[in-house]
């Protein structure tokens, strides 16, 4: 088993500081992140993390605004005193002036319970024991702040490929020793080590306490690291009683019992603006990590977490008292869940497809949380194949004449009940009193007089509006997948083995791992950011989900054993909160206008005043646009105007559950 640096280093917001002091090593690039820490200063890598122990601020602040835009300070962070959660996170948003709204409340990890999160993690043994790995206080070895300026490149992480701006992180490690007599997890203790074990717990809090929060001279700060980070020798040695045992009539099979110990590190990477988060690019997202990472020194059989995360009940700024700035957004969050269409799908395939919502996706339920309050929703079956149905769900085509449909739901191999969730407040088109049938675009802004008030009979679906496919205003958002037409790596997933899935469908059934089982988990080789339509966890980790009206609780389980050694990655893809939409806005705007009206037959709408009715053209009003997006618009022979959804669903619970 490597040292316990060499396991920290896999978390995001520690891999950020160890390729920073890597950056900040002299002399020319290194192929080794390892070579270059080996020979960094000190003060490199205290640029970079600091150890929290003798000073530990209740609030993680960023230090002010760069006038560079990409490397503007965004986020901070309200540590708070429970170990298995941190408190309210902040960002400011570009578009609105870089006030600062509230993103969540609350981040805590653990493990599902009913319909709650409990602060432990749940791993089990090959022998069919279950372990609680609490997150408290008498196992906690360390708590770590990242504050790195890097600017980290595509695959200069192998765990996490993609370019990363940092802002702030926060990793928290607990270590556990399984008491083999009584079957219950203790801490670990250093009078039960032997001196290959006190040798490397004494490097450890060498190195440690040379990165610690506390003061130290500066001319410290030029001492090389030394061996202390470089110190890639076991963490643990094993004491191993070898059995053996017959299983079945003539099956010999030899297993190893050992005094197993495990490590947990919870980690939270807070994330400067960047557009590699939906698959056009073209949005700027301020993303978040919030992840575990698990290991032991001995073969776990399952691996159980979760991560549950809180918004404020309602939109908050605090720096205009008040909710988000814009006129049309009302306050309340409510949840929306969505499946993506796939490339069979799509009515309009194009590198960048129009953004309607018949076009985009396959279905979706608006306010799943009181439709379905308290259901767990599979958002990654791993081991189901690819699947096609037809007449769930019919979608229409926006542009006239063309009159474009289909019934077709296809999902591919892994893809569960749905692909995204977004928590946001909805908009409103509240101050719209009239209508016109005007069906054609002469100028812009519009110009027509065939306005009529709207009536009590007409149902234009004017409040609340639902902002998709990207919310403009205090959204947070979270994708599982993309659909498989997305080729941007931002939007690709975790390659799948059918192999080793092939095997996890059987383990699921069996006492024991077969020995092609184990062969094909010590020889995983999958990577993020590498498969079309694929999930963006790792392809032998099950997802689910439940939601509330402003809080989303994911929970995970692993498929296949973790052999000793082996890093599992829990909630490894990552959450986004928007900050700049102009892009995305001209987009959808001129694609719309392109296809010709924004509809089949849409209506435009007017507000009066007293110089006349002004209209609320989409190249305006962020609710006009994805007004447009979702409805078409009808006219009936008894003269009432109706707003059609794109989807007309026949049955959406089969599609759901296909």
């Amino acid at each position: 088993m490597a040292s316990l640096f060499d396991f920290l280093f896999d978390s995001l917001p520690m891999a950020v500081a160890h390729h920073g002091a890597h950056m900040a090593t002299p002399g020319e690039w290194r192929t080794s992140v390892r070579e270059g820490i080996r020979r960094a200063r000190l003060g490199a890598l205290r640029q970079q993390m600091m150890r929290f122990t003798t000073v530990r601020p209740p609030i993680l602040r960023s230090v002010g605004l760069n006038p560079d835009v990409l490397g503007e300070r965004l986020w901070s962070l309200n540590i708070g005193t429970d170990l298995s959660s941190v408190g309210r996170g902040t960002c400011r948003v570009r578009d609105q002036h870089y006030d600062e709204m509230v993103v969540f409340e609350r981040i805590r990890w653990g493990r599902e319970v009913g319909q709650g999160i409990e602060p432990s993690v749940l791993v089990e043994d090959l022998l069919g024991n279950k372990h609680e790995l609490p997150l408290s206080p008498d196992f906690l070895l360390d708590e770590w702040f990242v504050f790195s300026d890097a600017h980290v490149p595509q695959d200069a992480i192998a765990m996490f490929p993609l370019e990363t701006r940092p802002d702030i992180g926060l990793v928290r490690v607990f270590m556990y020793e399984l008491d083999v007599e009584s079957l219950t997890i203790v801490p670990l203790d250093p009078a039960t080590f032997d001196i290959r074990d006190q040798e490397a717990f004494d490097r450890y809090k060498r190195a440690a306490a040379s990165l610690d929060s506390s003061v130290i001279a500066p001319a410290d700060l030029d001492a090389p690291t030394g061996e202390e980070l470089s110190a890639f020798e076991p963490f643990f040695t094993l004491e191993e009683l070898s059995l053996s045992g017959t299983i079945g009539a003539d099956e010999m099979v030899r297993f190893t019992l050992q005094r197993p110990r495990f490590i947990v590190a919870t980690s939270l990477m807070l994330c400067k603006e960047s557009t590699d988060f939906e698959p056009g690019g073209i949005v700027g997202f301020a993303k978040f990590h919030p992840s575990m990472l698990v290991t032991s020194s001995t073969t776990v059989r399952r691996i159980e977490a979760a991560v549950r995360i809180d918004r404020p009940a309602r939109s908050t700024n605090l720096s205009v008292p008040g909710r988000c700035s814009c006129e049309e957004m009302g306050d309340e969050i409510r949840s929306l869940l969505v499946t993506d269409a796939n490339a069979a799908e799509m009515l309009y395939p194009a590198a960048a497809p129009p953004p309607y919502w018949g076009n985009l996706f396959s279905y979706y339920r608006v306010d799943p949380h009181v439709s379905d309050p308290g259901r767990r929703w599979a958002m990654v079956r791993p081991l189901v194949a690819a699947r096609n149905a037809t007449g769930y769900v019919e979608r229409w085509g926006p542009a006239p004449g063309l009159d474009l449909k289909s019934d077709l739901t296809s999902k591919v191999a892994g893809q569960g009940d749905f692909d995204n969730v977004h928590l946001a407040p909805r908009m409103h088109l509240r101050d719209a009193s009239h209508v016109s049938r005007e069906t054609r675009i002469s100028s812009i802004p519009f110009r027509t007089t065939d306005w009529r008030q709207i009536g009590p009979a007409d149902r234009l679906e004017l409040d609340p509006i639902v902002m998709a496919p990207i919310c403009a205003h205090d959204c947070m958002h979270h994708h599982v997948r993309w659909g498989d037409h997305a080729t941007a790596r931002h939007a690709l997933g975790w390659a799948r083995n059918p192999a080793l899935l092939k095997e996890a469908a059987a383990f699921q059934q069996a006492s024991f791992p077969s020995p092609s089982l184990l062969q094909a988990c010590a020889a995983r080789t999958q990577r993020p950011s590498t498969e079309a339509g694929a999930s963006m966890y790792p392809p032998w980790q099950q997802v689910g989900l439940r939601l509330e009206a402003h809080a989303a609780q994911l929970s995970t389980a692993t498929l296949v054993p973790t052999l000793p050694g082996q890093r599992e990655v829990l909630f490894h893809s990552p959450w986004a909160y928007g900050v700049h939409f102009a892009d995305f806005y001209k987009l959808a705007f001129g694609i719309s206008t392109t296809l010709g009206k924004l509809g089949r037959e849409q209506f435009v709408l007017g507000t009066w005043t007293s110089g006349g009715i002004v209209p609320i053209v989409p190249g305006e009003s962020f609710a006009a646009l994805y007004w447009v997006l979702r409805y078409r618009s009808v006219a009936y022979e008894d003269g009432t105007y109706a707003s059609h959804e794109y989807h007309v669903a026949h049955d959406l619970e089969k599609a759901i559950v296909l």
